[in-house]
């Protein structure tokens, strides 16, 4: 009982220096790595080891017989009990796996150790060295696996796949075994195979919930599909629609002059991934290179909570970490799915990173899913060839000129129908560039000012002066992304694509709900909502059904329409966007929720857990409605 008692009294100070031999208690056995800890003068620094990977922690913290090592920027930490004299650690590893969940496994490590793996004597049955084509069970795609051999049946390697590398696995090949594992703060991975008739079989764990199997053939000409080639550009995503927060909460459009430049990279990542960790180190060099050329980075953050305050601070621990010089903005939650509809500018978000390469004029030019890192050798360096001979083609392009939404502002007024702005806009060239004339008029439609504002297009983002509208070539209309009931259109109609159609009345428009097109529909909705809003006691019933519409701009237009006309049986479709992953959504929803709730209260309680909502957009509209 008394030795025990010391073991446990043993004071943290006497935790030993030099290599540890760590093990997490994974569901498929031990899955072990690397630590070394060593005195400085602010006391002991960590570093976690795999292979030829060194990864210094955030910090160790003492408190008397406890140790802490945190691994802030995965949100990651191991807390443990010293025992043996300072020889031992027991404990728990725990990172943050979601918005309120938690991956966990117990930890233990003994010092003095650098045996990975409690190898098999036995030689090995053969060679485990060179490039395997290997498959998962859940995975369509094949991968590519790289193993190395070194003495004493030590082997590293990783593997490729279409989403990105393992990153730096280490472990051993012993008899027909083979045992690799990492341990990076973020991923736990451990591998296990045998070797049978020149085929390996084996078993995947990560973290405390996966397990897959896996096979793979010896293949010295296995390769993956073209990376560039996977993930698309959605061609009806607008930049000037892409409006995300910084890390102090305020909502900044893509389309901003200072994020762009004669070429823009845009980073879809997250400071919980490792691979997008490697692709970040890469990020900050080619700023250092590139930057006075006129190359643009900019980084989206999908992080784990959707909670702002929470995002925002990890995000400045990675900025931190990694001495980024470049823009980072939050873009959403890391769900895939939910990424792809919060960012909607691609097909789909099929891993992190994503790099999307776009052109001075803000058309793309090319998208790279995922990212081979460092510890893929030979393929690391083909990819940072392929980005830099992407980048250069860049940054040699022609500077942008108006572009077509240009021409198409040139041929008339244009209205602004919310009184936005409180008048219209003509706009006229001037040498190279385009200006907007800003006219308010007064009672008998005399100017009663005009303001002479700088015009700037990125695509299909008109900049005039300091708002940024989105030019919808199919509609005819300026539509601002902030607001989606702010619109500048010609004088005639604020739909011209209906009145073009034929479309001019509120029969014609009721028929276009049910059209096949969504557009048609979106702008039915506008129209009719229009024409009804100003009349106090007007409903719009037909709306409804719009709000569970297939395509998501139509439901934002039903959303705002509902608030617009006060259509109260849209209530229940309302409530349940505001879990939706599409801010604009969300904010409309909201917005309307606040106008029907001037009629019942109640529908203030909802909106509540979005104060922290990570759109900037969506709090300012839930403070509105909760001021009142």
């Amino acid at each position: 009982m008394i030795a025990a008692l010391l073991l446990t009294l043993a004071p943290a100070s006497d935790l030993e220096a030099g290599p540890w031999r760590c093990v997490l208690e994974s569901p498929g056995g031990e899955l072990p790595f690397g630590l070394e800890l060593s005195e400085t003068e602010q006391g002991l620094a960590g570093v976690l080891v795999n292979g030829p990977e060194r990864i210094p922690v955030t910090a160790v913290e003492h408190d008397g017989p406890s140790v802490t090592i945190r691994i802030d920027h995965y949100d990651s930490r191991i807390t443990a009990r010293v025992f043996d004299g300072g020889r031992g650690l027991e404990g728990n590893w725990r990172k943050r796996s979601g918005p309120a969940t938690w991956s966990e496994l117990p930890f233990r490590a003994t010092a003095g150790s650098t045996r990975r793996f409690a190898g098999d004597t036995t030689d090995p049955a053969g060679s485990i060295g060179g490039r395997w084509s290997a498959k998962f069970a859940s995975d369509d795609d094949r991968a590519v696996a790289i193993f190395e051999e070194h003495q004493d049946g030590i082997v590293t390697g990783t593997f490729l796949t279409t989403t990105g590398d393992y990153r730096y696995l280490a472990g051993s090949f012993h008899g027909n075994t083979l045992q690799l594992s990492c341990f990076d703060g973020a991923h736990a991975f451990l591998f296990r195979a045998t070797l049978d008739g020149g085929a390996l079989k084996g078993d995947f764990w990560s973290r405390d919930t996966w397990h897959d199997t896996w096979t793979a053939r010896r293949d010295p000409d296995a390769e993956l599909p073209n990376a560039f080639e996977q993930t698309v550009w959605n061609e009806r995503a607008s930049l000037a629609d892409l409006v995300f927060p910084d890390v102090e909460g305020n909502p900044r459009a893509l389309t901003e002059a200072a994020f762009m430049g004669r070429g823009v990279l845009l980073q879809v990542f997250g400071t919980w991934c490792p691979n997008c960790y490697d692709e970040t180190e890469y990020l900050v060099e080619l700023h250092e290179r590139y930057a006075d050329r006129g190359l643009s980075i900019v980084g989206l953050a999908f992080e784990m909570t959707g909670d702002f305050e929470r995002d925002a601070a990890q995000v400045k621990k990675y900025v931190e970490r990694h001495e980024i010089p470049y823009p980072i903005l939050i873009a959403g939650t890391s769900k895939k799915s939910d990424a792809t509809k919060a960012f909607g500018a691609l097909d789909r978000v099929r891993s992190y990173p994503t790099t999307i390469f776009l052109r001075g004029d803000g058309t793309v030019h090319s998208v790279h899913t995922g990212f081979t890192g460092p510890a893929t050798g030979p393929a690391y360096d083909h990819l940072r060839q392929q980005f830099e001979w992407r980048i250069e083609d860049l940054l040699a392009a022609t500077p942008p000129t108006w572009g077509e939404a240009g021409f198409h502002l040139l041929r008339g007024d244009w209205h602004d129908y919310a009184g936005f702005a409180g008048g219209d806009y003509r706009f006229f060239p001037e040498g190279d560039r385009l200006r907007a004339l800003h006219r308010v008029f007064g009672s008998g439609r005399p100017v009663v000012s005009g303001e002479v504002l700088p015009v700037r297009i990125v695509d299909d983002a008109v900049w005039i002066g300091d708002e940024c509208f989105r030019f919808d070539e199919a509609a005819g209309v300026l539509t601002y992304p902030r607001d989606f009931g702010v619109r500048l259109a010609p004088r005639e109609s604020p739909t011209p694509m209906l009145a073009s159609r034929g479309m001019r009345g509120e029969e014609e428009w009721l028929e276009a709900l049910a059209s096949d097109e969504a557009l048609v529909r979106r702008e039915a909705i506008v129209a009719i909502a229009m024409k009804r809003r100003p009349v106090p006691e007007s409903r719009f019933r037909e709306v409804v059904p719009l709000l569970r519409d297939p395509d998501v701009e139509v439901r934002v237009a039903a959303a705002w329409a509902a608030g617009a006309v006060r259509e109260a049986d849209a209530t229940e479709a309302l409530v349940e966007h505001l879990g939706h992953p599409n801010a604009a959504l969300r904010r409309e929803s909201v917005k309307a929720l606040h106008a029907l709730s001037l009629a019942d209260e109640s529908l203030l309680g909802p909106l509540r857990p979005l104060g922290r909502d990570p759109d900037p957009l969506v709090r300012r509209a839930v403070e509105r409605a909760l001021a009142r």
